[in-house]
This record gives C-alpha cells, structure tokens and sequence, in this order.
C-alpha cells in the first residue's frame, strides 16, 4: 500500500472510530440533571437502605432499573457551560452505562451475592465520578457562602466569637481548592485566578488565627470577606 492510500484509509478509519463515539449534544436545559437525578434515586434507596443491612434481594429485584434510567441520561443535554469538559463528561458517562451493563448481567445471570454487590459498588462510582465532573464553580461559590460565608460575616464576626470564625476554615479551604480546579477544567481564567487569591487568603486566616491576635485576627477575616466578593466579581466579569 503506497502512502496515499495509506493516509486515506487511517482517516476513514479516525472518522468512524470518532463518530462510533458517544458524544453527549450540547443545549442549554436541563435533562442531564433531572436524568442524574432519577438515576440517584433507586440507587441511594439500595445503598443507604437493604444493601446496609446486607440484603441483596431488593438489589436483584431493581437491577434493570438502571438499564432505563442510563438510557435516559444517554439521550439528555449537557449544559454549555460544561463545554470544555464535554468529551471527559461523555467518557465518565460511558463509564458509568459499562458498570450499569455490568450490574444487569449479574442479575439476569443469578450471579452470587458478593458479585452483584460489587457490580452495584462499581456503578455507585461510576456514578460520583461522573458528578464529580458536573460542580459548577457557580454552584461551587453558592455553598461557600451558604455554609460557612454568611453564617461567618453575619453571626460569628458580630459576636466576636473567635472558635466559632475558626472551625470552618479547614472547608473552606478545600472548598477553595475544588473551586480552583473546576474552573480551571472549564477554562474560567478569571474565576480560577480569584479562586486561587481566595485559597491564598484562607491560608494566611488560618496562620493569623495561630498569633491569637484578636485585632489581626478581626482584620484578616474582614480581608476573607472581601477576597469572597471578588469570587462573585469574578463570575460575573
């Protein structure tokens, strides 16, 4: 075969590999998520219900639920704010339909109770692996200042109460630090740079909490407060 012909034939071959893909359409709705969230429904049920007292049965009997509800998600949207991340989110969804594919078969199969537990425990994390892909920064910046934000600037800081601005820092922390990567994942240049500031400044709250220097102390989560509203500035820039 001369190199012409060989060039043709990898390129057809690129292009049935690529459209043979899944590769989930891009529109601004919401299916994805109500589909995740139907899936999480029987799913939680098991998991946090008979699977934690060691009862299989209820596992067997709901099994081919989840062979209906990935075919839903399959069919659903993903968001374009999601757009840079559209081929790992199509990747983990796959992941996710083999686990599922994985769980039916045991079932059908009658395979024994320690294989169908481990089919589902596979499933299970194939399924937070494919949420972990879908935080939005949005969302990421919503419970900062739910949980530890305004009940820090609007309780806490009025009282002067020292241990009660302290206990959340280790969160936010590492709430910081999942904003940061998450925007960086989506390619939010300027979220990510206000993220990592913020992460920074949690940092130096926490060191200035180690002085016991109540009036340093005052001032650095004056600075912490600021250094949040420049994560909302940054979203909307």
């Amino acid at each position: 075969m001369n190199k012409t012909a060989l060039l043709i034939t990898l390129t057809l071959f690129s292009s049935f590999a690529v459209a043979g893909d899944f590769l989930i359409p891009l529109a601004e709705d919401k299916t994805l998520e109500e589909a995740l969230e139907i899936f999480h429904e029987p799913m939680a049920e098991l998991h946090h219900g008979p699977l934690e007292d060691g009862d299989i049965a209820p596992l067997r009997s709901r099994a081919e639920e989840f062979e209906v509800h990935i075919k839903k998600i399959m069919k659903a949207n993903l968001s374009p704010i999601y757009s840079p991340r559209r081929e790992e989110i199509s990747g983990k969804i796959m992941d996710l339909k083999r686990e599922v594919d994985s769980l039916v078969k045991a079932a059908r199969e009658k395979s024994d109770d320690k294989v169908l537990k481990a089919a589902f425990d596979r499933m299970h994390d194939a399924y937070r692996e494919l949420r972990k892909c879908l935080i939005s920064p949005e969302k990421i910046i919503q419970r900062i200042h739910d949980e530890i934000i305004h009940p820090l600037w609007h309780e806490s800081y009025p009282k002067r109460d020292i241990e009660a601005m302290k206990k959340d820092l280790p969160l936010l922390k590492i709430w910081s630090k999942l904003l940061k990567e998450a925007a960086k994942a989506l390619k939010m240049d300027r979220v990510a740079k206000s993220a990592q500031e913020f992460e920074e400044m949690v940092v130096t709250t926490q060191e200035t909490f180690e002085t016991g220097n109540r009036e340093l102390i005052l001032e650095a989560v004056k600075l912490l407060h600021n250094a949040y509203h420049n994560l909302e500035d940054s979203l909307q820039k």
